[in-house]
């Protein structure tokens, strides 16, 4: 990470942030880190606790690469003497929290900011919000790779560039409660919620728990705000309801949107025609979250089109890649939830049905992970969801989850998927992968980050 050598605050500052009293001194503060390997001179170092690991073991290291203060937790030890000055919080994560607001409201008070969450789809809206922007002539900022949990989101708002006109923030989150403090934090006058699906249900127990947790991204709402939700979701009028401000609906309904059957990345709002930078109708309708944004903004028609058509997406996200020997890869790697599964398979697909040269269709699936006790109906589900697309080889990574799954799926159904094999992790997939395949498959690669499915891309690629 680089470190931004302007001043961002004075340590008495955080002080303040954090209620407790100034010193007087004025070192100035360039940065904010949670990572001692990524401070540098001028940063403030937050020694969080950690699940692994505690942070208050790495305050010496953060010194030795320049931190001039770090933030620590109350209860830690009185006997140890720290290096550098120090700010003492109940929770160092709350307090991190704390100064982030603060600086939000201190330094981005000028900027229109816009959240982003959703089970899926988060990035690529994202992405296309700040593409139209910038399109439409805005200095505009948002959150880099994947900064958007309880940690990530205090850390893009500092990275943020308090000139840009308006500011772009993903929010996510996994376990009850940590929507909140991210809503207290950056206070968003525009909220986008993509879905609610499955991912994380595992900790959060309900489809209708995860509803709730998203809708708290409007919990500081005070009726100026425009919450903006997906029309088709089950989950609609609960998020729709008691909302201080305005509630915008997007969808094709409402958009009066066409997605394109024999082209997956066409599609028609009103009497206009877009070309997605990705393929897949579940982003085209990311799409229209962002059109629907943009017609409260009173963006232009063209600095819309062009922005959502020119839109640069992260790896890992449904690029379609041109692998050896004449494949076509849709790389969905980066992560994976039952939701975004049934995407991908209805997006690969259509672009096997576009080629007149594929020799076959190959799926290769890493497993779903934080789904608890909803893990085998789901990986059943996904399997069976795959039957119509008739794949020639199905390649299951994560034997733990896929196995089950694949034994209780009725016979006539196991036929269809081809010749279908586990495996216990990327490495092994992809060896099997180099024996098995000839030339010119189309080939779904996706699963959940802890199965490194871009392993497998190395392979179709090589």
């Amino acid at each position: 990470m680089s470190v931004d050598s302007e001043k961002l605050f004075l340590l008495d500052d955080a002080r303040i942030a954090l209620g407790t009293p100034p010193h007087g001194d004025n070192i100035p503060i360039t940065h904010v880190a949670v990572d001692s390997r990524q401070c540098g001179p001028g940063g403030l170092f937050v020694a969080l606790p950690g699940e692994f690991t505690d942070g208050h073991r790495f305050i010496n290291d953060a010194f030795a690469r320049g931190a001039v203060a770090a933030i620590v937790s109350a209860a830690s030890d009185e006997s140890n003497k720290w290096p550098l000055p120090v700010i003492k919080s109940p929770d160092p994560l709350r307090g991190l929290h704390a100064l982030a607001a603060w600086y939000a409201d201190q330094k981005l008070s000028s900027m229109v900011r816009i959240g982003v969450t959703g089970s899926n789809g988060k990035t690529t809206t994202k992405e296309m919000i700040r593409s139209v922007l910038e399109s439409a002539g805005f200095r505009v900022t948002a959150s880099k790779g994947n900064l958007n949990s309880e940690t990530g989101v205090p850390l893009s708002v500092f990275h943020a560039d308090i000139h840009a006109a308006f500011g772009v923030f993903e929010m996510a989150m996994n376990h009850p409660g940590e929507m909140q403090p991210l809503a207290h934090i950056l206070r968003p006058q525009f909220a986008i919620i993509t879905t609610i699906g499955t991912a994380h249900i595992g900790y959060m127990g309900s489809q209708a728990a995860i509803a709730a947790e998203k809708k708290d991204i409007a919990a500081h709402f005070d009726g100026s705000q425009t919450l903006i939700i997906p029309e088709h979701d089950d989950f609609a009028d609960f998020l729709a309801a008691d909302v201080p401000g305005t509630v915008v609906r997007f969808g094709e309904k409402i958009q009066q949107a066409v997605f394109d059957s024999s082209d997956p990345y066409m599609m028609t709002v009103g009497s206009v025609d877009v070309r997605l930078p990705v393929p897949g109708r579940h982003n085209g309708m990311n799409a229209l979250a962002v059109w629907a944004l943009a017609d409260k903004l009173d963006l232009p028609i063209g600095a819309i089109c062009h922005g959502i058509e020119s839109c640069s997406i992260p790896g890992g996200r449904n690029r379609v890649l041109n692998g050896s020997n004449g494949r076509i890869i849709l790389d969905d790697s980066y992560n994976a939830s039952e939701e975004s599964m049934l995407a991908a398979f209805e997006t690969v697909r259509a672009l096997h049905r576009q080629r007149s040269d594929a020799s076959s269709l190959v799926v290769v699936l890493g497993a779903m992970k934080e789904l608890g006790l909803f893990t085998s109906d789901s990986h059943l589900r996904a399997l069976v969801a795959l039957v119509p697309l008739q794949p020639t080889y199905t390649v299951l990574v994560g034997k733990e989850e896929w196995s089950p799954a694949k034994d209780s799926i009725p016979k006539d159904n196991r036929n269809a998927l081809g010749t279908v094999t586990t495996h216990e992790d990327a490495n092994s997939a992809a060896a099997y992968l180099s024996h098995v395949l000839s030339e010119g498959e189309t080939v779904l690669v996706k699963g959940s980050r802890s199965f490194h499915m871009e392993d497998v891309l190395e392979v179709l690629c090589a």
